[in-house]
Order: C-alpha cells, then structure tokens, then sequence
C-alpha cells in the first residue's frame, strides 16, 4: 500500500476536472475503511480519510462521524478536519468539552473546526482559549485566527 499516498494525491489534484460522481467514489472510499488492512493501519485510515477533509463531494461525513469514538487521536483529527470541511458545526460544537483531554494536534484541529461556528459561538469560546494560559502559544495563535476570520 505506498503508493495509497501517490493514488490520493493523484485522486485530490483531480478535484476540479473529474466528471463522475464524487459520492460514489466516496461509498468505495468507505468500504475501503472496513478492509481488514486497512482496519488495523492508522497510516491507511488517515490517508483515506483525509480525502473526505479535502473533498467535500465525497459525502458520508455520518459514516466518518460514527467512527470518531472508536478511532486513535491521529484518525480522529482527520475525521475533525473532514467535519470541519463538511461544515458540521453541531458536531464541531459539541467536541469543544473534549479539548483538554485531546492531545496537541486533535485540539489544534478541533480549534480549526470553529470556523464553522456563528460568529458569536466562534468568538466566546475561542477568546476563552486565547486568554487561557494552558494552550500552547501555537493553539492560542490558530485561535486568533480562526476568530479573526480564518477560513480552512
């Protein structure tokens, strides 16, 4: 499977020429998920995950989403950045209660993921992680900026 990381490279570079259908992509995408090599290789989840975060056409956010509990934290980030993709702020707004037990880079994600918030949901929540002094100073700037406007 090497070549899974050239194949989706090749597969988002086709974004805005490609005829077919992206959800039918997407249901194949899926089933891929389920293949037993796949299954038991964060590296292979990641990779085909993280087309949905850079490919909303492909659909399925709910599948993705349904899997979030059970993922690793680095699986997990990039179900957060196809959600965010996806624009799924409900779902965005309730994982805002788990961002001092996640680790580095899923917070990070998860401050990104407040771009979809309302302006007003958006601002409270991250002029609180600006002002906390237990975020890293790298997940404060991201919060300024996802609160000055930021888009993904």
């Amino acid at each position: 499977m090497p070549a899974l990381e050239d194949i989706c490279t090749y597969i988002i570079s086709t974004e805005n020429t490609y005829s077919g259908r992206w959800e039918e992509l997407g249901d194949e995408l899926i089933l891929d998920l389920e293949l037993p090599i796949v299954n038991h290789s964060e590296y292979l989840q990641m990779t085909l995950i993280s087309l949905f975060s850079k490919i909303s056409d492909l659909n399925h956010i709910d599948k993705l989403l349904s899997m979030y509990d059970k993922s690793s934290p680095t699986v997990r980030r990039k179900i957060v950045n196809a959600a965010t993709k996806a624009h799924e702020n409900y779902w965005l707004f309730s994982r805002r209660d788990q961002l001092r037990e996640s680790g580095t880079w899923l917070r990070r994600s998860i401050i990104l993921g407040a771009s979809t918030f309302t302006v007003d949901e958006r601002n409270a929540w991250l002029a609180k992680i600006i002002k906390d002094s237990n975020y890293t100073f790298l997940e404060q700037i991201v919060a300024q900026w996802v609160k000055n406007g930021g888009k993904i």
